[in-house]
């Protein structure tokens, strides 16, 4: 299972627990704090990667974000290696031109579902695809980071304007009193 500290981020007080021994620590280390219990869903690829996909999502159109490719399950893509390993940054670089590489019909559905369900005109998905295909969904959130320079990926930059640009057309669209 899963155990996290429920109002924390980026990994923090986030962990893998495979036995009883473990869960107890963990708790007495959290006495006092609320704690989400979820399944773990292991969601590495045939090749024995982790893959986690952001998508940002504003007024209702989505934008493939990054693609952290790791060893470890929990991953943030500041944390991998991907600095030193072109093939990650070339499949990172692909999923960016083309989501539809990647996501199938029934992940592009899941996607909208989210998004009808949630009524939100900003926020960020964060998933895997499993072995057999099923996307994962590690979190949804409407302060989802958005990187302000991420020039040490130059692949990166045009993504990232295209996310800015339509959220300062969206926020511009707000404030004119426009219905989105």
């Amino acid at each position: 299972m899963l155990v996290r500290v429920a109002g924390t981020h980026g990994g923090d007080d986030f962990e893998l627990i495979d036995n009883s021994e473990a869960l107890a620590t963990f708790v007495a280390l959290h006495l006092t704090a609320d704690l989400y219990i979820s399944d773990y869903v292991d969601y590495r690829s045939t090749d024995g990667y982790f893959r986690k996909y952001r998508a940002i999502v504003i007024a209702g159109i989505v934008f493939p974000y990054h693609l952290a490719i790791g060893t470890h399950w929990k991953l943030h893509h500041f944390r991998t290696d991907m600095g030193s390993h072109a093939w990650m940054q070339h499949e990172e670089e692909a999923f960016l031109r083309n989501p539809n590489t990647v996501l199938t019909k029934a992940h592009r559905d899941a996607l909208s579902a989210i998004d009808l369900k949630l009524g939100l005109e900003f926020y960020g998905v964060d998933f895997g695809i499993a072995r057999d295909g099923v996307m994962v969904i590690f979190e949804v959130n409407a302060s989802m980071l958005v990187q302000p320079d991420d020039s040490a990926f130059a692949y990166k930059m045009a993504t990232n304007e295209r996310v800015k640009a339509a959220y300062a057309a969206m926020l511009a669209q707000a404030a004119s009193g426009a219905h989105l």
